[in-house]
């Protein structure tokens, strides 16, 4: 047999074992290719314990030293977005936008990307009203807390608004989300609740509750509801305020440079060249 026939009936036998073992599947994860339709994508991103892929970016000012913990230090809790979400890479100053964040050309970008094996690492939390408010009142049912909280208590008044809350589900959709809603409008109206949801979770009055982050919408300014649902594009999670090393995170750290802000943003370059010490990376090119 001519070395062309072998050739053609060795290419045909390949073909084939790859429709036995399903490789030219849509979604197969022996084949090192992944084509999931946006919809089984955004599907799967509302469980994050099962995926464990998130991103996190963090701008600080060049002088500003990197606490090594995915939030503020004084945070339990950290905001992060599905990796996935942003594969194919973006430009830099684009991503920012999605978790409600604004791209800080001055300051110097910290990129991070967790994959803990282990979800309960950061046990990570769909950001919904109904997950917050159950977290809340495991968190602070066991301090020993009273009601009606004094005045300027505002973690105890925290609790005291949250512990009544019960998920009482309605065959109209909006009843339900209705009253999720009509507590957290009560816990912004309280500027101690405010301060507590801040600085301890990482939640300020731009956050919907929805499960999904608002898109950053003319730097900050009153929305309204069809601008609010309009702008919940990306699915966010709370997870725990953990160490880089304790999430299994990489993260680059990028300094200012002319350009930055088009350069794309690559999550698998971040697993490449990043480790839980920051590593600097002087230039994004790198990842073309």
């Amino acid at each position: 047999m001519p070395n062309s026939s072998r050739i053609a009936v060795l290419l045909l036998l390949f073909i084939g074992l790859l429709t036995l073992t399903g490789c030219n599947d849509d979604h197969c994860p022996d084949c090192g290719i992944t084509t999931d339709s946006p919809a089984i994508i955004n599907d799967a991103a509302k469980h994050p314990d099962q995926i464990n892929d998130f991103l996190r970016l963090v701008f600080l000012s060049p002088h500003q030293e990197f606490s090594g913990l995915l939030g503020q230090p004084s945070a339990s809790y950290a905001f992060v977005g599905p990796t996935r979400f942003y594969q194919p890479p973006l430009p830099v100053n684009q991503i920012p936008q999605y978790p409600g964040l604004i791209y800080r050309a001055d300051k110097t970008l910290y990129a991070i990307r967790c994959q803990p094996r282990n979800a309960e690492e950061l046990a990570p939390l769909l950001a919904t009203w109904p997950n917050i408010y159950a977290l809340l009142k495991t968190e602070l049912g066991n301090k020993g807390y009273a009601c009606p909280a004094s005045p300027g208590a505002g973690e105890n008044a925290l609790y005291c608004l949250v512990k009544d809350y019960q998920d009482t589900p309605s065959v109209v959709s909006s009843d339900s989300i209705y009253l999720a809603l009509e507590v957290a409008v009560q816990l912004f109206a309280n500027p101690d609740i405010s301060n507590v949801l801040k600085t301890r979770y990482g939640i300020y009055q731009e956050f919907s509750g929805l499960g999904l982050s608002v898109k950053t919408y003319d730097n900050y300014a009153p929305m309204s509801a069809h601008v609010v649902l309009s702008q919940a594009v990306v699915p966010e999670y709370l997870v725990k305020n953990a160490t880089l090393a304790q999430g299994e995170c990489r993260c680059i750290r990028v300094e200012p440079y002319a350009g930055r802000e088009t350069d794309l943003l690559d999550p698998d370059f971040i697993s490449q060249v990043g480790s839980a010490d920051c590593p600097i990376v002087n230039s994004l090119r790198r990842a073309r």
